[in-house]
Parts: structure tokens; C-alpha cells; sequence
């Protein structure tokens, strides 16, 4: 294989083969960066269709249908719909781990949101006593936030029309992240929202209304992390992130400004795409003093400089953080912006990709973590939104053998799930390994 030639940002630039899109009948989306789409047998993806044309934030009364799509033949089936379900994650649609074919979404029941679960080999289907976010390893217990305060609050993950215990408050001791047992059918609350949101003396004055999302297990189940998130009164989003042990005990903050996307890298790892080590940056952010007159004006000349310099001078990009706080976190990839990750199997590989650049471009990337090079796999086309909420993000998956990724695209403003084949860059790494040794000697023998 050829060597491809490097972009101006350092990447190697190989492109790779699309084999499979959705059908053109309507549109189609998985959601997340955080779920697996494929079933465990690999043939068919759980997907979202809405119709063409559908672009704002879902209302109580928008359908979106559950379906099965099989690549090879081209076929999509329906076999639900939910009304509980927004643009960025769709309904948490997902596989049930341990089971062969159980699919789960979250649904309405009138101002009540659960989680279902379908055998599609019986056709069977039941509610859960709560919504399903994060699903055990083990596949026994789930973990979720409240939709209902996230409709309220931060709309474009949360669902329209329904209700939550302490939904008015700033900060309620009766919702937050809960656990729910799908054997025993019943809810209980893990980490409430007001313990979190004075977590390390946090003051906010005056009031906001805090919320909790994106809880996530590591790969053992024996503890999950999470993100809390409010808005100043100046409309700045802050972001804080957690880890707590799998009963909700032994809370601690690993992060606490501009926090994004993460996944883990081991038990007891996270790489998330941070700011780190920009405290009283953040302290100015949270006491609005970012948006005094004297100083706005030098805040608008930074938001102009270039994105590699604005993430040099923030020290954002990549970082592997230990829970526990054993070592100082490490950057793992340089001059990279926010992208959604997730990481191969035997974690050699970080997939990730890129918001549209100005060229109103997406790209889609391979970062090999034993090599320590960055393989440019796809650009697509991502047309402008009239709301950022209704974006469509690549949000890019592996597949359950780590062998195809799955991303979803409007490149004519239309969604599409893509699946993309990323054997060329596996090719081209193992001729590097091949040719590491003789090129090691090559002085010695001359």
C-alpha cells in the first residue's frame, strides 16, 4: 500500500470505503456515541426513522419509530415507536448485554417516562419502572438521569411532556441519577441532585436550576461517572464530572470545568475532552465576570483566534484522568477539538471525530494509541442547522468486533446512518509494524 500523504494538521490523510447507507425513504439515526447500534449477532442495527423534513426539537406528541436495519439487504423494519426521544440521543435505544435479541428505548406513559425491553424472538414486551440510560455489563440494572429535568432545562437531551419530582426546584434531594433493577421492577435514587450541587462548596448565586446526565458504567460495573451541569445567569453552561461507586457511595469530582464526551479507558480511567488545570478561568465563567464590559471585549478577541491556539491557551484536548487522583492527568492527543470517543476493544484504537469546520466539513478519525498517529478516515459534508440543537454529529461507533463504524450524517441535509469500513488504516498500521524492525537495523547493517 502506498504511503497517504499527511494533512496541514499532521494527520494521515485515508480516506475509507462507505459500504452500506440507510434507505432514502425517510430519514434515519442511532443517536449517541455511547451505544452499540449492531446486534449481538452482528446482522441487523437498531435505529431511529423520522420523517423527511423533520428538524426542531421534538415535541410530547412526535413519533419516532424503532427499527431493525439489515445492510446487506438493504431493509429496514419497524418493530416500536416512542414519543420519548430528542435529536442527539434518540430514545437510549440499545441491546440488552447477555440477552440475544432484547432491544430497550425509553417510551411516554401520559407525563410519565419509562424504559421498555422487546424479546424479538417472542415479541414480548414490558416497561421498566423507570427510564433506561446506561445498561450494566451484567444487564440487570441500568442507570438513569431525569429526562423529564432535562426536557425542562437542557431540552435537547431530555423528552417533552413529562413530569418529575422536584422539577421546579434548583436543586432537589428527591431526583438526580437513579438505578434501576429490571429483574425486581423498581427505581431507587443513587446520587441526588442537591448533594451534588454543593459538592466541594459550590455556591451559586443567585440560584440555578442544576441537572445531572450522561451516567455511564466502566466496562467491570463496579462504578460509574457522570456530569453535572448548569447554566449561569449569564446563559454559560459549566460542567463538572463525578465518579461514584456502583451504590451511589464514595462521590468524587475528577473534573470541574468544560467538561465534554468521555468514555473509559479502564476501570479505573476516563479520557475526556477537558479543560484541565484552568480553575480561575472557570471561577470568572461561574461569577459572570466574563461577561463584564472592561473584559468582553478581550474574551471576543480570543473566541476569534484560531482553534489550535484557543486550545493551547485553555489546556483543552484529550485527557486520561485517574479516578482516584494517583497521577496528574495526561494529555492524549494534541491540537484535537471536541469529538465524541470511543475506544476499540483492546483500546489500541480511539475513534473519534470533529465538529463542522468552517468549510462546514466533519471529519472522522483513527487515533492509534501504540503508534501515536491520527488516521483522517472520512470528511463529510454536515450542512448548516437553524438551530445548533438540531445538528446531526457523526457521534461515530464500533462495531462488536471492532471491524466497521457505524456514524450518522446529513450531508444533504437529509440523516443517513453510514457504514464506513476501516481496513484500510488496520492495513496500513500493520505494514508499519512490519517494517519497524528492518528500518530499527537498517544503520546497523550499513
Amino acid at each position: 500500500m502506498n504511503a497517504s500523504p499527511m494533512n496541514a494538521t499532521g494527520h494521515v490523510d485515508l480516506p475509507c470505503p462507505i459500504r452500506h447507507r440507510t434507505p432514502d425513504d425517510a430519514q434515519h439515526f442511532v443517536g449517541f456515541h455511547d451505544v452499540c447500534p449492531w446486534a449481538p449477532a452482528g446482522d441487523v442495527l437498531a435505529v431511529h426513522r423520522i420523517p423527511k423534513g423533520f428538524e426542531r426539537t421534538p415535541r410530547a406528541e412526535d413519533v419516532a419509530d424503532i427499527c431493525l436495519w439489515d445492510p446487506a439487504r438493504g431493509r429496514v423494519e419497524k418493530v416500536g415507536e416512542t414519543t420519548a426521544w430528542n435529536l442527539q440521543q434518540g430514545s437510549r435505544l440499545q441491546w440488552l448485554p447477555g440477552a440475544a435479541r432484547t432491544l430497550v428505548w425509553n417510551e411516554r406513559r401520559g407525563e410519565r417516562f419509562v424504559g421498555v425491553l422487546m424479546d424479538l424472538e417472542t415479541g414480548v414486551k414490558r416497561d421498566a419502572a423507570c427510564t433506561l440510560y446506561a445498561l450494566h455489563p451484567g444487564g440487570k440494572v441500568a442507570l438513569t438521569p431525569s429526562f423529564a429535568r432535562l426536557g425542562r432545562y437542557y431540552e435537547s437531551y431530555g423528552y417533552a411532556g413529562g413530569t418529575a419530582p422536584g422539577l421546579n426546584a434548583t436543586a432537589p434531594a428527591e431526583d438526580g441519577i437513579w438505578r434501576v433493577d429490571l429483574e425486581a421492577d423498581r427505581a431507587e435514587l443513587l446520587v441526588p441532585i442537591d448533594r451534588v450541587a454543593s459538592f466541594g462548596g459550590l455556591v451559586v448565586d443567585p440560584p440555578v436550576a442544576h441537572f445531572l446526565t450522561h451516567p455511564t458504567w466502566n466496562p467491570a460495573g463496579t462504578r460509574f461517572c457522570f456530569i453535572h451541569r448548569y447554566f449561569t445567569r449569564f446563559g454559560e453552561m459549566m460542567s463538572r464530572m463525578f465518579v461514584a461507586d456502583a451504590d451511589g457511595e464514595g462521590l468524587r469530582m475528577i473534573s470541574d470545568d468544560r467538561v465534554s464526551h468521555f468514555d473509559w479507558y479502564d476501570d479505573e480511567t476516563v479520557v475526556v475532552w477537558a479543560r484541565i488545570g484552568m480553575k480561575q478561568l472557570g471561577a470568572l465563567r461561574n461569577r459572570g465576570l466574563l461577561q463584564h464590559p472592561l473584559v468582553r471585549p478581550l474574551v471576543k478577541v480570543a473566541k476569534s483566534l484560531r482553534p489550535d491556539l484557543k486550545r493551547r491557551i485553555n489546556n483543552a484536548g484529550y485527557w486520561k484522568i485517574d479516578i482516584f487522583g494517583r497521577h496528574e492527568p495526561e494529555l492524549v492527543i494534541e491540537r484535537i477539538e471536541d469529538g465524541h470517543q470511543m475506544f476499540s476493544g483492546d483500546r489500541r484504537w480511539m475513534l473519534t471525530d470533529t465538529y463542522p469546520d468552517e468549510g462546514r466539513v466533519s471529519t472522522l478519525m483513527l487515533f492509534d494509541l501504540k503508534e501515536g498517529r491520527i488516521y483522517d478516515v472520512a470528511k463529510l459534508d454536515s450542512p448548516p442547522h437553524a438551530h445548533h440543537d438540531f445538528r446531526c454529529d457523526l457521534h461515530p461507533r464500533w462495531n462488536r468486533t471492532f471491524d466497521r463504524i457505524a456514524v450518522d450524517n446529513d450531508a444533504d441535509g437529509f440523516r443517513r446512518v453510514l457504514v464506513i469500513d476501516p481496513a484500510p488504516v488496520f492495513s496500513m498500521a500493520g505494514e508499519r509494524e512490519e517494517a519497524a524492525p528492518a528500518t530499527a537495523t537498517a544503520p546497523a547493517a550499513a
